[in-house]
């Protein structure tokens, strides 16, 4: 089987540290869905500003050699689950899935909300969510139910944002918040103390430091 590349996303998610690991985090968070100039604009008629799409994508960044068959998803804190039983992106096929919400349709491009993905990341196919079809009632994986995860209460320095327009101030704060709460540390990191993290948020790099639930947004700093 062949995949097409139908185009590459453009998101202020440069790094793979700090990119949500689920759709719907980042609800206020903007991507781009850029189509190649190979692919007609016709195949985007029915598309609707305000509506949802599943994106599918690869997961371009992987580097192992050969597919894990077991993985530590962050909420376990160091337990390993089958790779297949979680959304880990090192799966036997680097491929990954999405929910989008359209924000605007303009020619070869598609602005949405809530995308999980990493900038640069190749897409392969577009697919409208159906309510009624993509929500069915049923238990969900045991072990997710089991755990639930515990947000970090974020919160800014003084003058941290001082370099981010007055106009603009609100808006990115509740971005890095809706980032910043699902606690981005990979796991090896979450015993540390006194450590300062950084995360790039679009054309920024944010310094922050973690203390038992409390995370402090320190310093901002032009990427």
């Amino acid at each position: 089987m062949n995949l097409i590349t139908l185009g590459y996303v453009h998101s202020p998610f440069i790094d793979k540290f700090g990119t949500p690991r689920q759709s719907q985090i980042a609800k206020h968070s903007l991507s781009e869905l850029v189509l190649e100039k190979k692919i007609p604009m016709e195949s985007l008629d029915g598309l609707q500003k305000g509506t949802y799409i599943w994106v599918l994508f690869g997961f371009h960044l992987n580097r192992q050699s050969k597919p894990l068959v077991k993985v530590h998803p962050p909420r376990l804190r160091g337990k390993k689950m089958g790779v297949l039983a979680t959304r880990s992106p090192h799966r036997p096929n680097p491929i990954g899935l999405s929910l989008a919400k359209i924000e605007s349709l303009q020619k070869n491009k598609i602005t949405v909300s809530g995308l999980d993905v990493v900038h640069g990341t190749p897409f392969y196919d577009i697919k409208p969510y159906l309510p009624s079809y993509d929500r069915p009632r049923g238990k969900q994986i045991l072990w997710t139910k089991e755990v639930p995860f515990a947000k970090l209460k974020v919160s800014f320095a003084q003058k941290s944002l001082d370099d981010i327009a007055p106009s603009e101030r609100g808006l990115f704060k509740t971005q890095l918040r809706e980032i910043l709460c699902e606690d981005p540390r990979p796991l090896a990191y979450l015993e540390k103390t006194s450590h300062i993290y950084w995360l790039r948020y679009g054309t920024w790099d944010v310094g922050f430091e973690v203390s038992k639930d409390k995370l402090k947004v320190l310093k901002l700093k032009p990427a």
